[in-house]
């Protein structure tokens, strides 16, 4: 099969984020893209890898495809075995969020946000939450 391309639009605020991906015959491929055939499934999403105590932290993925229907979220991790409690996940949506405090600084690992409609199944690419006890003020978060 030959090479497709995919170009991928979403709105941020007022910006615009483009993405654009090679697609080259059926399987996964590290970028939370799954084709085969003529459907595709995929997520995407640069989450921010450090939350500061007392910040809100946010981060949702952006899911599309020509199979991008009747959703499922999912989420695992390496070290804690489960997410901490101030950190929450939405399976209908795909959001992580939450606000740590002060006992919460430390490091989650292996974070894997996947996305299924029960045929097909697509993941991020695992990354790293770092929560500090500093930093800049604000929300901190990532952009789909």
């Amino acid at each position: 099969m030959g090479k497709r391309l995919g170009i991928f639009l979403h709105v941020v605020g007022i910006g615009l984020i483009m993405m654009i991906v090679a697609l080259s015959g059926c399987g996964s491929s590290g970028n939370g893209i799954i084709s085969g055939g003529t459907s595709t499934l995929y997520i995407i999403g640069n989450p921010s890898t450090t939350a500061i105590v007392g910040n809100a932290y946010s981060f949702t993925p952006f899911v599309g495809g020509t199979d991008a229907n009747n959703l499922t979220f999912s989420i695992t991790t390496v070290s804690p075995a489960t997410l901490p409690a101030w950190l929450t996940f939405n399976p209908q949506t795909g959001t992580l969020s939450g606000t740590p405090g002060a006992s919460d600084v430390g490091v989650i690992s292996g974070i894997v946000i996947s996305v299924s409609n029960g045929a097909t199944f697509a993941p991020l690419p695992a990354f790293t939450l770092t929560v500090t006890a500093t930093g800049s003020t604000g929300s901190s978060g990532g952009t789909p």
